[in-house]
């Protein structure tokens, strides 16, 4: 099966479960199961929801990107790492799945943008965008993008390919021919863009 374009994930695709430490929920919003390992996977992007001070499952081989979009901070800790604080919407705290912090929560329960991805697989990047007018994004080698809504109204156009998406949609960027090496953004709101760059 070739894979399109622009896929959108709507909600009702997403799926909620307990972390593999039974201390939080976290939200699935896509995966890319790793051929070679049952259960595990390449890569991985979710939100968490963090309701009090609690231990982070460990990862070993993964790299993670946590950022803030919702609450008063969290604090992350651990030993021989330094401690990474997040106050501000959109900060982002960056670690390997081995070290699996202690998170303090600062005030009111927390809800992270979590990236996450196999070290030997995938590179990723993650950032919290404005969008006002319009944005493109670029096709770059085994390279794939990932957008979440936080709020408003996005279109996301590649060729003849167009998806309109809400607050809480997602969708996959992923580039094919020359013509269409390049995919629009237009609308208003706040966006979640995560980068993945295969590795191999």
């Amino acid at each position: 099966m070739v894979p399109v374009p622009i896929e959108r994930i709507a909600p009702n695709r997403y799926q909620r479960s307990r972390w593999r430490n039974g201390l939080g929920w976290t939200t699935e919003l896509a995966l890319a199961p790793r051929a070679d390992v049952a259960g595990e996977f390449d890569w991985r992007i979710s939100i968490a929801e963090i309701d009090s001070d609690c231990e982070f499952s460990a990862f070993p081989g993964v790299d993670r990107s946590l950022m803030l979009i919702e609450g008063d901070g969290i604090e992350l800790s651990g030993e021989g790492a330094a401690t990474q604080t997040l106050r501000a919407r959109g900060q982002v705290a960056r670690f390997p799945g081995e070290q699996a912090p202690h998170c303090r929560v600062i005030g009111a329960p927390s809800r992270d943008f979590n990236a996450m991805t196999r070290r030997d697989a995938y590179r990723h990047e993650l950032w919290l965008r404005p969008l006002v007018g319009t944005m493109m994004l670029f096709a770059e080698a085994r390279t794939i993008w990932f957008l979440y809504v936080l709020n408003g109204r996005v279109q996301v156009a590649q060729g003849e390919e167009l998806e309109r998406l809400a607050s809480g949609d997602s969708a996959l960027v992923r580039f094919g021919p020359a013509e269409q090496s390049r995919c629009m953004l237009s609308g208003s709101g706040e966006l979640a863009l995560v980068k993945l760059e295969a590795l191999v």
